[in-house]
């Protein structure tokens, strides 16, 4: 039971870091010494092998959510594997085909654990999640996957962000969704994901399975994939470059990345004698 201990729930990309290259030190060295007296998890959609450069720098020691909540793992202890949610391969496959077959597809990558399947190479898609050492495939996905994977981005022409939803609303059901990640003039990037996964769902999980007090638990995040877990905690945080719908329900706010946001709101909690 960790019922004395405050949980303290960081997401990576734009609030740790910029551009896949800008680290915020001041505020990854301060997790890390926080976290000798309380509990530091990561969540990110990143799979682990891309973020496990952080885990390791700030000496965490426990479940680290990927995938935006569809696996929570302890690296650790392998056996200890809190939550798995994946997506079905035969509707990405669908999806794709019903993409081609309108028109308006352009690329697309999934993950399973340590292996990326990209439909073909792509300098912004191969970025996305950042460097790491990971196994990296590309053609046809419908010769590459073998099994259900953890995640699906989709990039498709200009101007499909109408499209999309409506393909979500009339085919995915209630058990999968479409969310728009980018959207600009060269291509609209997107998310086909299971609404089973989220960041919030794994830190629920997290905290029943060990026994947190659910109003010791903080959660700082930038995107619109941080609303769930950022609505579940006690102190939900929004970085002020944050998307506006997560802006909208934060309960509490920060200063950007630029300005090491994470470190000033929990160093405002310790200097309160809150944590």
């Amino acid at each position: 039971m960790k019922k004395d201990k405050w949980l303290i729930v960081i997401d990576i990309d734009g609030t740790l870091i910029k551009d896949f290259t800008q680290y915020d030190y001041k505020s990854m060295n301060y997790l890390k010494k926080l976290n000798k007296k309380h509990d530091v998890v990561i969540a990110t959609g990143r799979a682990y092998k891309a973020s496990e450069e952080l885990y390791n720098y700030m000496e965490l020691d426990g479940p680290v959510i990927n995938f935006n909540g569809s696996y929570t793992h302890n690296p650790h202890n392998p056996k200890l594997k809190i939550q798995t949610t994946s997506i079905s391969k035969k509707l990405i496959l669908k999806t794709i085909a019903d993409f081609l077959a309108a028109g308006i597809f352009i690329n697309a990558f999934t993950e399973h654990n340590d292996d990326v399947f990209t439909y073909k190479q792509d300098d912004f898609l191969d970025s996305f999640f950042g460097k790491s050492n990971r196994r990296q495939k590309y053609g046809p996905l419908d010769k590459l996957l073998k099994t259900n994977q953890h995640s699906c981005f989709i990039t498709t022409n200009v101007g499909t962000v109408p499209f999309l939803l409506d393909y979500a609303k009339e085919n995915l059901g209630n058990e999968y969704g479409i969310r728009i990640w980018t959207n600009n003039d060269k291509y609209v990037f997107s998310e086909l994901y299971n609404l089973q996964a989220s960041k919030g769902l794994a830190i629920r999980r997290i905290v029943e399975k060990f026994g947190y007090d659910q109003k010791k638990t903080i959660a700082i995040g930038d995107g619109h994939n941080d609303i769930e877990m950022i609505e579940y905690v006690n102190y939900g945080v929004a970085m002020k470059n944050a998307h506006p719908d997560l802006l909208k329900v934060a309960k509490y706010k920060t200063d950007s990345i630029d300005d090491s946001g994470v470190y000033t709101f929990l160093k405002n909690l310790e200097n309160e004698n809150i944590i």
